[in-house]
């Protein structure tokens, strides 16, 4: 239900929109790393001195204090410093990521509460707050009982697979045809279970007796559980055992969970008209409420698809909007026309806006940064854009173009190929490398162009003769830095 307006927030024109929409705002989230904002001049303390009601939501990956306050904070970091890794995966394999983001997913939730107390307590004091989400926190806050075990005993828990530490059988097991999850959480379920197997050998064994015991003992238990288990199918187990209210479920895919009749039945499999893929399909929403329920009116927009819709209900006409889009650094909404495609597998829309953004940004703070995978140095001089409709070629550029160290050819499976930039060679290219159409040969040149590579090059002092060879080259991303007088 989202909808994306864009704006360069380096210029004058995108601060005073930003201003502008603010003033009709409740609430300001924002993700950079500390100290972006306040660079942009949006920090908390300048906002709310003109917002005093604003409630400003900060999330970054360490907070904004402490050792690690400066450090970038991605989902798989986050996952490793919060200890969930070394508890997640098989004892005797290595620590394993979550399949979902969940730093990512749970620092969201974090927000939206701290955001709805910050409203809430709005409404009794009449002023906003800074709510502040660290990655780190909210993630390891999630260590719950791993963490209090550790307090009360010292000892760091250890990984151990689908076993749980303090409850037995509590965990995944094979059936004869997939695989299957069983919860018996205490002993009453534990007695259940016994009967509807009709093991009451089981059941009256003192070893088995209670939770603590069954955990004591659970080298002689789960053996017994595996074998029974695998007698049956998951569904043979799923009626057997749900029929005796021990709690069971098979373990489903992706496909098998998104076609599931309870969530379609519920109304959790939402379809929303997209403006490039036609019609799109989402999980829905999860809360529930009696009296204002909520739903999903759009589908995940594209990059700046609402500017136009946006700045019109802050107020501006359309030839202000169309002034903006002019000038082409203030404001960048992206057009379907200007989506281009990459010519090989992956088919994924890209814009050079995005890349323009990201080296403007580079270049402003004087950071370094990766862009496209590719190396930037603040001061501009490294290769930062991506140009998706650029052209290598394969012959000499012309006499008087003095190429600075600065261009390099990104690999098809975008990673960096090493180059000599003296001489425009490729070190270590293989043949399989040649045959996707890199180019080894002295004087390599990239081009930065947005429209018709043989256009450029031919007004670049390349031979007619040679531009059919490199207007076919089209496998290869090109990345150019700076070029002295040559833009």
């Amino acid at each position: 239900s989202k909808r994306s307006c864009t704006l360069n927030l380096k210029s004058d024109a995108g601060k005073a929109i930003l201003w502008r929409l603010l003033e009709g705002a409740d609430v300001l989230i924002e993700n950079f790393r500390p100290g972006a904002m306040a660079r942009l001049g949006f920090d908390y303390e300048t906002v709310a001195a003109r917002h005093p009601r604003m409630i400003y939501c900060s999330i970054s990956g360490f907070g904004d204090s402490g050792p690690d306050a400066v450090r970038p904070g991605y989902d798989l970091i986050v996952q490793g410093e919060s200890g969930l890794m070394d508890l997640t995966g098989e004892a005797d394999r290595p620590p394993t990521r979550i399949g979902i983001p969940i730093g990512d997913l749970t620092a969201g939730m974090m927000a939206s509460q701290g955001i709805t107390l910050g409203l809430l307590a709005r409404q009794t004091t009449g002023r906003g707050q800074h709510v502040k989400i660290a990655m780190l926190d909210a993630v390891a806050s999630l260590l719950t009982y791993n963490a209090g075990n550790y307090f009360a005993s010292g000892e760091s828990p250890t990984r151990r697979g689908n076993d749980h530490p303090s409850v037995a059988p509590y965990q995944t097991l094979h059936a004869k045809d997939g695989w299957m999850n069983l919860a018996i959480a205490n002993d009453s379920l534990w007695r259940r279970y016994c009967d509807a197997i009709e093991r009451p050998d089981l059941r009256d064994d003192p070893r088995f007796a209670r939770a603590p015991d069954r955990v004591k003992h659970r080298e002689v238990l789960i053996p017994v559980i595996v074998e029974l288990t695998a007698a049956r199918t998951v569904q043979e187990w799923l009626d057997l055992l749900g029929a005796a209210g021990v709690p069971c479920g098979r373990i489903r895919n992706v496909a098998e969970v998104c076609t599931n009749p309870q969530l379609v039945e519920r109304g959790m499999l939402v379809d929303r008209p997209h403006p490039t893929a036609e019609t799109v399909r989402m999980i829905g929403m999860p809360i529930e409420l009696s009296d204002t329920p909520g739903r999903i009116e759009r589908a995940p927009p594209l990059l700046g698809q609402h500017t136009d819709e946006v700045l019109a209900e802050a107020g501006y006409t359309e030839a202000e909007v169309r002034g903006f889009r002019d000038d082409g650094r203030r404001l960048r909404n992206v057009p379907m026309s200007a989506l281009v495609r990459s010519p090989w597998r992956s088919r994924k829309p890209h814009h050079v806006d995005d890349h323009l953004q990201q080296l403007d940004r580079v270049t402003e703070l004087g950071i370094d940064g990766h862009i496209g995978g590719i190396p930037a140095r603040g001061d501009g001089h490294a290769p930062a854009v991506q140009v998706l409709l650029g052209r290598v070629a394969r012959v000499p550029p012309p006499a008087d173009v003095d190429l600075e160290p600065c261009v390099q050819v990104h690999r098809l499976k975008r990673f960096q190929i090493p180059h000599d930039h003296s001489r425009g060679n490729r070190q270590g290219a293989t043949e399989r490398d040649a045959k996707m159409g890199h180019v080894a040969a002295d004087g390599l040149r990239a081009f930065v162009h947005f429209g018709r590579a043989d256009q450029l090059l031919a007004s670049s002092g390349y031979e007619p003769q040679r531009l059919a060879d490199i207007a076919h080259d089209r496998r290869a991303l090109v990345v150019a830095g700076c070029i002295p007088g040559h833009e």
